[in-house]
């Protein structure tokens, strides 16, 4: 602009530099929102392609590693196997005992989860050392 130029002239040029501004912006988030969408969906595969991967490949990890260990350790890996596979139903029944005892417990306490896993912990640890102790006094 050059002096003696009229003033409606700078405000074109004022607004039009705003117009610009705003579609640049307008046009530059719906890039983020495009690109954000295809990398969330993206990630979205890749897990469900690891997860798939894990399906297969873990009972062939698991086997390889039972054949290894019964080299190492003979008949010993095998009932430690047999163990971990006879833990299942205590490790359910357990659960189940966990979340029937959070069930009872009177909702006005508002306890955190921590605070109630205490609690179990309690209830069920009593009963444990009184059969631990027990077991240490036969001896």
């Amino acid at each position: 602009m050059q002096r003696g130029d009229p003033a409606w002239i700078g405000y074109v040029y004022a607004f039009t530099i705003l117009i610009g501004v705003v579609f640049g912006v307008l046009c530059e988030a719906q890039y983020f929102q495009n690109v954000m969408r295809v990398g969330f969906r993206l990630r979205t595969t890749l897990q469900m392609c690891q997860s798939l991967h894990t399906i297969w490949s873990a009972p062939l990890r698991i086997i390889v590693a039972l054949v290894l260990l019964y080299q190492l350790l003979g008949v010993a890996a095998l009932l430690g196997a047999l163990m971990l596979v006879l833990m299942f139903p205590v490790q359910n029944q357990y659960q189940h005992s966990k979340a029937e005892f959070l069930r009872t417990q009177p909702p006005d306490t508002q306890l955190t989860e921590e605070q109630m896993e205490e609690r179990w912990l309690q209830s069920v640890g009593g009963h444990t050392s009184l059969m631990f102790c027990g077991c240490l006094q036969r001896l």
